[in-house]
């Protein structure tokens, strides 16, 4: 996760997460799991399937992933010149 990321989340989103779930800690892990994609398909499915019945959950579900789709739209990959790679490069080999 991106120092941004962990910004935003330490700062913002975790002030906003609502605490009426029972499961709350388990949740919350699960989310961050789902979005960083490193969840597994059972542990994906339970969570989707817990947002359905859970109105916090499902409103934390939707404000991080609004969030990081915010984040993305403002990210721009850009190629670095071939140039530039080739004299980094260069330098290395030379204090090596």
């Amino acid at each position: 996760m991106g120092s941004s990321m962990k910004w935003l989340k330490k700062n913002i989103v975790s002030k906003y997460l609502m605490t009426n779930c029972p499961e709350k800690t388990r949740c919350v892990d699960l989310l961050h799991r789902i979005l960083d994609g490193a969840a597994e398909k059972d542990e994906e499915q339970y969570f989707m399937d817990h947002i359905e019945e859970c109105w916090g959950c499902f409103q934390d579900y939707k404000l991080e992933h609004a969030i990081r789709e915010l984040v993305k739209t403002k990210l721009e990959k850009k190629a670095v010149p071939e140039d530039l790679v080739s004299s980094i490069r260069q330098r290395i080999d030379e204090s090596a």
